[in-house]
């Protein structure tokens, strides 16, 4: 029998419930489908501060990178609110990001037909939804420097936060957006950047633009001339909006 490792970050709040069900979940799916699952618990956020004074011990981000897959429930919470933003329960979150490389975060949404109407959308806007949100982890304001508060000797301050992408992390996010889309047969890929203020998404925009075309050329191959119709409308409108810009 195959054994996969699963590490698995508890962390605070609601997150041991939830990862103890989900434990619960994969030892059924497990045994039905003949995979093994080795369990290793770690401690990550609030509680890891509590135990150990920082929120990512050693031993929690080694066997993050030993194991096969990262079970994680949630962290931070009021307790460790008081603490400085680089100490904080969340930032064990952040780290794991960061050191891994695990740049992009599926989020799929879909609207289950008996679920309809306990949505505060109209029925008409809502029913039918299906689509997957793909959102880029690693870069951005998250971790960009410089970053932090500074303290006037008027008694007052400045927050600042530093928004940089590299056309590495543009590139390689979007091409997942993509690569989900061809897997799940979809047509269109809808990218939500602004443009018009931030000079670090009109870079993004560009980008985008190069992707957006070299799986346009693949999509013609593997599906055929009518979604290239698609494509090459969409790819003409993208042009006309950069040059407008």
């Amino acid at each position: 029998m195959t054994a996969y490792r699963i590490a698995v970050l508890a962390g605070d709040g609601i997150g041991p419930e939830v990862t103890g069900q989900a434990v619960r979940v994969l030892e059924v799916v497990g045994k039905q489908a003949g995979v093994g699952f080795e369990f290793e618990h770690a401690l990550i956020g609030g509680v890891a501060i509590d135990a150990t004074g920082g929120p990512l011990p050693p031993q929690t981000l080694a066997l993050c990178r030993a194991a096969q897959a990262i079970l994680f429930g949630a962290v931070g919470g009021p307790k460790w609110d008081h603490l400085p933003q680089e100490q904080r329960a969340e930032r064990g979150l952040l780290a794991i990001r960061k050191d891994l490389d695990l740049y992009a975060n599926l989020r799929p949404a879909v609207c289950f037909p008996m679920l309809v109407d306990a949505s505060p959308l109209k029925r008409s806007v809502v029913e039918g939804t299906d689509i997957m949100v793909i959102r880029e982890l690693t870069g951005g304001l998250y971790y960009g420097e410089p970053r932090g508060i500074e303290h006037f000797a008027d008694g007052s301050a400045r927050g600042i936060n530093t928004m940089v992408y590299t056309s590495r992390e543009i590139e390689r996010v979007a091409r997942v957006g993509f690569e989900v889309a061809r897997s799940l047969l979809g047509l269109y890929v809808q990218s939500a950047v602004r443009t018009d203020s931030l000079v670090s998404n009109a870079t993004i925009g560009g980008l985008l633009l190069f992707v957006v075309w070299t799986y346009y050329m693949a999509f013609v191959f593997l599906l055929g001339g009518q979604i290239a119709q698609v494509y090459e409308l969409r790819r003409r409108q993208a042009q006309q909006r950069l040059l407008l810009r």
